[in-house]
């Protein structure tokens, strides 16, 4: 899996390029990084934004941590 991001969204592919999951950040900035760990609905993808906040997020798109 992978992630695209731009401005407050974060887009989690899977590896054949198939959308699995669109994140918005819940902060005041945009997304600096973001990162996936794992596959499917159990990945861990982590978001950065610039202004120092950051969320965890599960690949079935439940917030895990802020």
């Amino acid at each position: 899996m992978y992630c695209e991001w731009t401005g407050d969204t974060v887009r989690l592919y899977r590896d054949d390029r198939r959308l699995h999951r669109t994140f918005r950040v819940r902060g005041r900035g945009d997304v600096q990084c973001a990162q996936v760990s794992g596959e499917g609905d159990s990945a861990r993808v982590a978001i950065t934004r610039d202004d120092g906040g950051t969320e965890l997020y599960a690949g079935s798109g439940r917030l895990i941590r802020m």
